[in-house]
This record gives C-alpha cells, structure tokens and sequence, in this order.
C-alpha cells in the first residue's frame, strides 16, 4: 500500500485506533478498492488526489463503520466501465445520486472543486450532524440532504439549490444562507424544530411549501429583491408576522401560501402585488391587522376563510373589483364592513358566519354589487345596519339579500341623517377641526366617526344633547358620524371638514 498510510497524529488527536484513522492519496481514480486489507475497520478517511464513482461506490458498501468522510483535496474524475447502480458513465466533478444514502456518515467534507455537483439524495437519511457547504457554484440535486434524522445545523454558500434538499430533517434547528437566490420548492419542508434561520432576505423567489410544517420557525426576512412566494410556502408554519412592504417587487403570493399558520398575526403586502393564490390566509386563527395589497383586483376564494379576528376595513381596500367565494367566511369577529366603490361582485360565501357583524357601509358605491348564493348565510340581516345614500336605497332595497338587512339611509353631505322610522332628529358640523353636534329632542349616547373609507378613528360617549370633540389628530376632510340616541333610535350626518 505504497499510496495508503496511517495518520496517527489524526488517530491520537481522535482517540481511535491508528488503522481506523486513514488519508489516503490518490495517484488515479479507480484505485482505492485494491488499497485496503480490512476497509470495515476503517472510521476517518481523507481523500486527495483523483477519484471517481467507483472509489465512492467503494466507500459506501465496503466501509460501514466510516463516520467521517473528507473529500476536500479530491478530484472526481468522470467514470465510465462497469455498472454502479445501474449506470456505466458519470461525469466529472459529481457526487453521484444516492452516493452516500442511509449510511452512517455524521460529518462530511465536499471537495473544493468550483462547480462541484451533488447529485440527488446522495446523502439522503444518513447520520449526517451537520453540513456546510462553500463550493464556489455548487450545485445541490434534489433531496440531497434530506430525512437525516441527525442533522442539526446546516450552512450554504453560493450554492443552487434542488427541490426537497433538507426537507423532512426532524432536528435541524439552524440553517445559514449566503448568495442564495432562490429557495426551491420544499427546501426545508417538514424540518420541525426549524427556528434559526439567516441570510434569506437575500432570495427572489420562495418555492411551493419550502417552509411548510416549520412550526418552529417564528420569523421571516422578506428581501427587497423577493419577486415571487409559491403554493404554500409557509403553510402550517410558526410565522408570527408577514411583513413583505420592504419587497416592492413583489408580483405573487401562491395558493394556500400561509394556510393554517396558527400565530401570525400581521400580515402587510407591497402595492406590487397584484396576484393573490386561493386560500392565501386560510385558517390563521390569531391573524387580525392586514394591510392588503392596493394593486391586487380581488380577494380570491377562501382567503381569510376561518380566520377569525380579520379587521375587514384591512382587506376592503379601495380597488378591490372583486371577493371570492368564502373568502371572508367565519370572521366571526368582525363587527363592521366598508365596503368600497371599486367592488363590483361578491362571491357565494364570501361572508358566511360573520356572527359579530352590525354595520355594514356601501354609501361610496355607485351600483349594487353582484352576489352569489348565500352571501351572508347565518349573519342576523334584520339586526344589521346597511348604511346607504338615499340615491342608492331604493336599488339596495330592490335587491336580493340587501333587502333583507337595517337600512340607515344618508343624504348628502351636512344633511342631517336618520332612520325612517325615527323622529330623532341630529344636526352636526365642523368648527375648523372641532366636530359639534346637536340632538333634537334626545341625548347623544355614543359618537363613533369614521374616515371616508369607512376606518373607524373615535369613540366618544357624551350622553348628552350637545356634544364638542375635537379631531385636530385626525387626517381626512370627509367623514361618517354615527349617534347612538337615547331612545335607542340612530342616526348618521355625513360631514366635510
């Protein structure tokens, strides 16, 4: 074994047996097989010099005591001969697929070579603990360090990476990315203890379900240069915020892309986005403050479906065209809708369950939106106030399902405003930026003033019949005043400040 010593620096330095400490250096590839007595006895080995996929080959099925494994010195030499693994060629510089598969490796060392390919699943399930990878163009196949029970960190440079590369590794907790641009679909789905994640503000595009079932992972740089999120990406994952306004370029968020994420909470998109997937933000049950998208159209299918503490006034933006079925269903905890000119339909749904809804405000339309089926199937209608102009209550009382809610009819505005069937009546203006009000014949209770776009922004209870707020704190020159009187009647002014 001219070719072949024993490192017994590297052999005290571990404390094992000398022959379980190999280097070996390579004079040409296809040799190592004929350098060993005893390679079942071998634990550490360092390879430089030119290899090829038969000394790979070698290694997995003929050294399965080997923990370590450093290939940083060698030269993968294309192979082309017998079959391994039912292939006869492979190319230089690869680490063929399913090389080192199920083995007992707990450290590797990748060759230095630039450019260097692992190939898919080479070290899928092994005993790996770590993994870094720093190749100058590294290029990772699918799955290759996938289901490995044992690894815990994992660090990449510069690589690209394949789809499922770490996915469904149980202990990874920390993973490192530098000069990663994209993140392939299921990069790291199924990697439960996921928490420490770095450097993956630097990705444009986020593959379908790269983080799903990452309960762990509570949080999420969202770059500058992100331009796309893929179907579920972060589904059933530990997200407590979605903050993406920083990533201006962008374009679309994939179907279920955060479904079932149990603590998000916040959710902000950039106006860049214009194409929102179904489902986007199906069952968040503790998402409530979203600021929605001003360049997307609509509200697909079953988007905010089952989140239940959704602010609506969030999500209704002025520019919506349209709500997709069920895409509001179950916000059982949303009292009050606005509803902006813009939407032009409401899908069959789109508001079922809305248990807690009392107000809902269409005074900026200027057609009645088109329903589908059981719109608002099991909100209490009758009990439900539709605050409407008067030049668009007799189409709102025309219609299907409208007709069936509390209509509070408005005029213009500084007219004094009150139900029909009420003989309240409510007089109110602006005093530079003081809001007085005056009540005839009955006390004012409560004074809720909302934004033209129908935000809520003050409270007040005076009870009394002249009320002096003032809203010197508060933007905005058109507002909506609504009064609660004492006798238990309502009434509204539309004023201009």
């Amino acid at each position: 074994m001219n070719r072949l010593f024993h490192t017994l620096f590297l052999a005290a330095a571990l404390g094992i047996p000398a022959a379980s400490a190999v280097n070996y250096e390579s004079k040409g590839p296809g040799l190592l097989a004929g350098e060993f007595t005893d390679p079942s006895a071998v634990l550490v080995l360092k390879v430089t010099g030119p290899i090829d996929a038969s000394d790979m080959s070698f290694i997995e099925q003929s050294m399965p005591a080997l923990t370590s494994l450093d290939l940083s010195g060698a030269e993968i030499r294309a192979y082309s001969g017998k079959s391994i693994r039912g292939i006869g060629e492979y190319p230089a510089n690869t680490i063929p697929a399913g090389a080192f598969a199920r083995t007992g490796l707990t450290n590797v060392v990748l060759p230095a070579t630039a450019g260097l390919k692992v190939g898919d699943a080479a070290f899928a399930g092994s005993a790996l603990e770590s993994v870094s990878i720093s190749t100058p163009g590294a290029i990772i196949g699918a799955g290759a360090f996938s289901a490995c029970p044992e690894l815990v960190s994992a660090s990449v440079s510069g690589a690209e990476l394949d789809s499922h590369v770490f996915a469904a590794c149980p202990a990874l907790g920390t993973v490192r990315l530098t000069g990663v641009s994209a993140i392939p679909a299921s990069a790291f789905e199924g990697c439960t203890t996921l928490s420490e994640l770095s450097g993956e503000e630097g990705a444009a595009t986020i593959g379908a379900r790269a983080f799903a079932g990452c309960p762990a992972l509570a949080s999420f740089d969202f770059g500058a240069g992100l331009t796309e999120i893929g179907a579920g990406a972060f589904e059933d994952c530990g997200l407590t915020e979605a903050s993406m306004t920083a990533s201006k370029k962008l374009a679309s968020i994939g179907d279920w892309a955060f479904k079932g994420d149990a603590s998000l909470t916040t959710v902000a998109l950039p106006a860049s986005v214009t194409s929102i997937g179904r489902g986007a933000f199906f069952e968040c049950p503790e998402l409530h403050d979203v600021r929605y998208s001003s360049g997307a159209k609509e509200i697909p299918a079953y988007a905010f479906k089952g989140s239940a503490k959704v602010d609506p006034s969030g999500v209704l933006t002025e520019g919506v065209e349209s709500v997709g079925e069920y895409a509001l269903k179950d916000v059982t905890g949303a009292s009050y809708i606005h509803i902006p000119a813009s939407v032009g339909s409401i899908g069959t749904g789109a508001m079922e369950g809305m248990t807690g809804l009392e107000k809902i405000n269409v005074q900026h339309v200027t057609a009645v939106p088109a329903l589908g089926e059981d719109v608002w199937k099991g909100v209490d209608k009758e009990n439900v106030e539709l605050q409407v102009l008067d030049t668009m209550s007799e189409d709102f009382k025309a219609a299907d399902q409208w007709r069936d809610f509390k209509f509070l009819v408005t005029t213009g505005i500084n007219d004094v405003v009150s139900p029909a069937d009420s003989g309240s009546r409510l007089e109110g203006r602006f005093a530079g930026t003081e809001l007085q009000l005056r009540s005839l014949g009955r006390e004012i209770e409560r004074v809720d003033l909302y934004r033209a776009d129908g935000t809520l922004v003050l409270t007040e209870t005076p009870g009394s019949a002249t009320v002096s707020i003032p809203t010197e704190s508060i933007g905005g020159r058109i507002f909506i005043v609504e009064c609660a009187l004492s006798d238990g009647s309502r009434a509204a002014l539309k004023l201009l400040r």
